[in-house]
Order: structure tokens, then C-alpha cells, then sequence
């Protein structure tokens, strides 16, 4: 069985691709049908380190993947669920402390599509998680949590 340094390592990788492949993919698509203002993939420089938005968003789909990664070992939960629980949770966050701190009204004013817009792409990225974690773990890892 892989250790917890493993799964937290192996998360923090699939949750930063899912954000690169999934999130943004999403967000891509929003953006050419115009249902999303500002471009993905941006290299804006943003607070409080001063790196490019994608960066930062990848930074922290990792952590979130840590965490789901951890979660399902710790709590002994599908990887479903975990991975649901840390979107839901990354989006109230978003809802309730970024988008005030980016200067929008607190959950963008309950506005409809803001908010799902949010949610969608959050479940995108829960989705790009629970694919891209079991492609990342090593095979004899598998083979040792399974047999």
C-alpha cells in the first residue's frame, strides 16, 4: 500500500494536471463560446507571490489533490467522494473568500451562472482528479493495495 507521503505526492500531481487539462480545458470552452469573458491559461502576474494566474491555479489544485489523495486513505473513501468533497469545498471557497478578495460581491452577488460557472468548473477538475490519480500511481503500488 503506498504510503501517505506517496498519495499526498502522487495527488498534488494529478491535481495540478487536472486543473491543466480539465479546469482550463473547461474554462477554454466556456471562453471560445463565450460564456467566459477572460481567456485560460493566463499568465497575468497575481498576489500575494506574484506568479502567473496559472500557476497559482495549478499550485493549488495540487494542494486540494493532496488533500483528496489523503482524504481517501485516511477516511477510506471512494475516490469519488473525496475528490467531490474537495470541489465543493474549493468552490465555497471561492464563493465566499476569493471572489470577495478579487474585489466581486460575495459569491458573485448569487448571480446564477457565476456561481455554477464556478461549480462546473470545479467538478471538471474533480473529474480530471479521479482519472489522472490511479494513471499516476506506480503499478506495484496498485498491485500491493489491491492483493
Amino acid at each position: 500500500m503506498p504510503s501517505l507521503a506517496q498519495r499526498g505526492f502522487l495527488g498534488f500531481v494529478a491535481g495540478a494536471l487536472a486543473v491543466l487539462v480539465f479546469h482550463q480545458g473547461l474554462a477554454m470552452l466556456f471562453h471560445l463560446t463565450g460564456l467566459l469573458a477572460q481567456a485560460p491559461f493566463r499568465l497575468m502576474l497575481v498576489p500575494p507571490l506574484w506568479v502567473p494566474a496559472v500557476v497559482s491555479l495549478c499550485f493549488w489544485g495540487g494542494l486540494y489533490g493532496a488533500a483528496a489523495a489523503l482524504l481517501q486513505a485516511r477516511a477510506k473513501l471512494a475516490p469519488w467522494t473525496a475528490a467531490l468533497i474537495l470541489a465543493v469545498v474549493a468552490t465555497l471557497l471561492r464563493w465566499l473568500v476569493f471572489a470577495p478578495l478579487e474585489g466581486h460581491a460575495i459569491a458573485f452577488g448569487f448571480a446564477a451562472w457565476p456561481m455554477g460557472r464556478s461549480l462546473l468548473l470545479q467538478l471538471a477538475w474533480a473529474l480530471g482528479f479521479v482519472a489522472l490519480l490511479p494513471a499516476l500511481t506506480p503499478r506495484p503500488l496498485l498491485r500491493r493495495a489491491v492483493g
